[in-house]
């Protein structure tokens, strides 16, 4: 979505003072980052174990773990965490995508094909979540970081195909536990671990902005 040409000095994210609005938006986006790096390393860890568990499921480990592993009991309930807790990351973390995108649309003298809102919308619109969200993402990196080079950084491509293939591989292949279950978990460890290195530099990076540079 093209942006709008409406931004003049001295004109804020909601009307107030400018300057106001341009030092108050990092310093929110360092909090919302504080958040994300938590709940992105729980899915790590919860992904982590859930991996542990199918695995000693799958190949039979069982004599090495409590009997939980064996009849498949332990293995469920660390399923769930992993899913529960990959479901309130991506809550958490459109969040910081947001504000990161509302932070450079108002800041940055180019335009931005990619609005605040549609960063997160494109996530839920099929087929377009396949490249959309990576291009908002590429998008805000390359502006946060005030890069010239068009072509994406190994570091975004680490995030995004591990992610695409965590969903692939994890689609209706069995109600039993398979192999593909733990490709799925090693994708998602990846991608997260990925995301979080993003989410360092782009938020320092916006920290790093001189306001004053921003309306010059």
């Amino acid at each position: 979505m093209p942006r709008r040409h409406h931004r003049r000095r001295g004109i804020g994210f909601s009307g107030r003072c400018g300057m106001d609005e341009d030092n108050s938006g990092p310093k929110i986006l360092r909090r919302r980052a504080a958040i994300s790096y938590v709940i992105t390393a729980l899915v790590v860890v919860a992904t982590a174990a859930d991996v542990v568990a199918e695995s000693a499921y799958i190949y039979g480990w069982s004599d090495f773990w409590a009997w939980p592993v064996g009849d498949g009991f332990l293995v469920d309930q660390l399923f769930l965490s992993a899913a529960m807790v990959l479901f309130v990351s991506f809550i958490l973390n459109s969040f910081w995508i947001y504000q990161a995108h509302r932070n450079m649309w108002v800041r940055s003298d180019e335009d931005m094909e990619v609005s605040p809102g549609w960063a997160i919308g494109w996530y839920a619109v099929p087929i377009a979540n396949l490249f959309k969200p990576f291009q908002a993402m590429h998008e805000l990196y390359r502006m946060s970081l005030q890069e010239d080079d068009t072509d994406a950084p190994p570091l975004l491509w680490a995030w995004w195909i591990p992610w695409l293939l965590s969903g692939f591989v994890s689609v209706g292949w069995d109600e039993e536990y398979t192999p593909f279950d733990i490709a799925a978990g090693m994708f998602t460890i990846a991608s997260a671990i990925c995301l979080m290195l993003i989410i360092r530099r782009v938020t320092k990076a916006q920290h790093a902005i001189p306001v004053a540079a921003v309306f010059d």
